[in-house]
Order: structure tokens, then C-alpha cells, then sequence
């Protein structure tokens, strides 16, 4: 019999009715016998990232976090999107682990999951490379005026 490949499920989501969460736990009860997924529930009680609490022995729910990722095979994340960004408690969690290590080397495999449009439009990747090719020709038509090579 094979062994048990363990995922740890992270969700970005403190809410209690969050569609991230609700996610996770669908792919957890839609894997594979021979994978197991485990969803982390203690986002919320990980403490706010100091170094100086990040010593030899760092904070109890800190040790639990990494010891779980040390274990496992691979890392799902499933995030809102906060002002553009990931949630200050999802990136208070990757604080943590910054100097411990315990991601590298391991897949990570990110999701965002989105239920409905809010006020402002969602970028594509086509908008964002125009921008890109129109930045570069900003940059390319100031180098020809200062008369340098672009």
C-alpha cells in the first residue's frame, strides 16, 4: 500500500462562512485516497510577527505551523484579495516562516477564489502586459530624447 502524501490547506480567510475555506474543504474530501489533505485552522491565533519572538523557541502556535509544513508534501493556499493584495493575517503567517525555511523546496500551489465582482474591474493578464509594452515604449521614447541608446 502506498504511502499518504500530506497537503496542508491554508485558507487566507478568517470569516466564518469564507468561500476559501469552503473550497479547501471540498478539494480535502475530493482528493485521492492516497492524498491528505489537512486544513490549518489556527490562522487567527498566530500571534503578530516580531523577530524578537522568533528565537530558539518561537511562539507555541508558530512551532505548530511549521512543524505541520515540515511534514508535509506541498502547500494549497486559497486567498481573497485584500486592497489588491493578499489579507494582512495570510501575510502575517509568511512572515513567520520567512527565516525558518520550511516552504522551500516544497510546491506551493496558490488560488484565489472570487464569488462575486466588486466595484473596481479585475485586471487581465493581457491588460497587464499592454501596460508593460506601453511603459517600455514611455521608457524607449525618453532615452531617444536625452539622445542615449535605448
Amino acid at each position: 500500500m502506498r504511502q499518504s502524501m500530506k497537503i496542508v490547506a491554508i485558507t487566507g480567510s478568517l470569516r466564518t462562512a469564507s468561500s476559501n475555506t469552503a473550497l479547501l474543504c471540498a478539494m480535502s474530501q475530493l482528493a485521492p485516497p492516497d492524498v491528505e489533505i489537512v486544513l490549518y485552522e489556527e490562522l487567527g491565533t498566530l500571534p503578530h510577527f516580531n523577530p524578537d519572538l522568533d528565537e530558539d523557541v518561537p511562539p507555541e502556535s508558530v512551532a505548530r505551523l511549521r512543524a505541520l509544513l515540515q511534514a508535509a508534501a506541498g502547500v494549497l493556499i486559497s486567498s481573497p484579495e485584500y486592497a489588491h493584495g493578499v489579507p494582512g493575517s495570510l501575510k502575517n503567517l509568511l512572515d513567520w516562516l520567512v527565516s525558518a525555511g520550511e516552504l522551500v523546496g516544497k510546491p506551493v500551489a496558490f488560488d484565489e477564489c472570487v464569488v462575486s465582482v466588486g466595484v473596481r474591474e479585475r485586471p487581465t493578464r493581457r491588460d497587464a502586459e499592454d501596460d508593460v509594452v506601453e511603459d517600455r515604449h514611455r521608457c524607449v521614447d525618453h532615452a531617444a530624447d536625452d539622445g542615449e541608446e535605448p
